[in-house]
């Protein structure tokens, strides 16, 4: 494995965990708002969840080993903020995945991986808002 191929690997990974961590929010949220908006954290949730399940494809087409669980920063943020807010604060996520697809060592073939799970969650930052 090549040292761009290494990086290409630390940058999703890091991605997959951000949107892990974000999905968790979701779904938490979901489990103590009231009707409608529960529904649309818990789609929220599986918006993300398929993100990283995109970048997931991409680790292993690069013959890595995806992360698989959330970050513990991200857990005690999620245990030191309410969830039943009306918004997540997906504004960290966001700002990974812009760094990622404007980083110059992103191969082509990978940044539009990186595009495609971010439009998946773009719109996933204020539910109540839409």
């Amino acid at each position: 494995m090549t040292q761009s191929q290494e990086y290409e690997l630390h940058v999703l990974n890091e991605l997959i965990v951000a949107t892990l961590d974000r999905a968790q929010d979701y779904r938490e949220a979901a489990t103590k708002a009231n009707p409608p908006l529960s529904s649309t954290f818990a789609q929220r949730a599986r918006e993300h969840i398929e993100a990283a399940e995109q970048l997931n494809k991409q680790v292993r087409a690069l013959r890595g080993r995806p992360a698989t669980s959330n970050s513990i920063l991200g857990a005690a943020y999620t245990a030191l903020t309410r969830r039943d807010e009306q918004c997540i604060d997906d504004e960290m996520t966001q700002e990974c995945f812009e760094k990622a697809i404007k980083d110059i060592r992103i191969s082509d073939l990978v940044r539009s991986v990186i595009y495609a799970a971010r439009a998946r969650i773009d719109d996933a930052t204020c539910p109540a808002m839409h």
